[in-house]
């Protein structure tokens, strides 16, 4: 999957945006934005033990860009996310996450976090290029028809600790949002009926 300028997944001519890119499992899609991009430098390559991920290329110094997620919450609470992502050297190194319900103004979420540079592949994943967010706290967040999440460039530095590059790359695979069902634990399927010896 490449993304060009006449691709349906890019909104602009200059390939500056991705979007509706459909969630592999479950529900969701998944989207991109650089005010620095060129055309084509969305593309997917092998994921962190999956075989797909989301790279992208070009990067110019423009703190604020963003890879975004939207899920529905409805019927759960005690929302948390999970995503596996890295960088080149010289690809963006600094990022926080944000949340919306309207797509238009966002919450950041705690502190901004270090993206380190890694070799992923189809096969087993690593863990040391995972993230995860405990966002049961926001209750703004909990059954709504959609929740947006957006992983965004903080600043300049790059996953070595020098200056962002024009030639680094970005990567992001596995997002998942997780919540928990509303009230007590209940049987929705009674168990048919067993004997039982002692000792088993």
């Amino acid at each position: 999957l490449t993304f060009t300028v006449n691709s349906p997944y890019t909104n602009y001519s200059n390939g500056r945006e991705c979007t509706n890119i459909l969630a592999e499992f479950g529900t969701g899609t998944a989207s991109g934005f650089h005010s620095g991009f060129g055309v084509g430098t969305f593309t997917t390559v092998s994921g962190n033990g999956s075989s797909k991920a989301l790279t992208s290329t070009g990067w110019t110094n423009n703190p604020g860009d963003y890879y975004q997620f939207t899920a529905s919450t409805l019927g759960y609470q005690n929302i948390n996310v999970s995503f596996d992502q890295m960088s080149s050297g010289t690809g963006p190194g600094r990022f926080y996450l944000a949340y919306s319900t309207d797509g238009v103004t966002f919450t950041q979420f705690g502190s901004i976090y270090n993206v380190i540079t890694a070799t992923w592949s189809a096969g087993a994943p690593i863990t040391t290029t995972s993230y995860s967010f405990d966002l049961s706290s926001v209750t703004a967040i909990t059954n709504q028809p959609v929740v947006y999440f957006r992983l965004v460039d903080a600043n300049n530095t790059s996953a070595n600790g020098g200056t962002v590059g024009t030639g680094g790359t970005g990567r992001v695979d596995n997002f998942a949002v997780t919540g928990t069902l509303p009230g007590a634990p209940s049987i929705i399927t009674q168990p048919q009926n067993t004997t039982n010896y002692f000792g088993d």
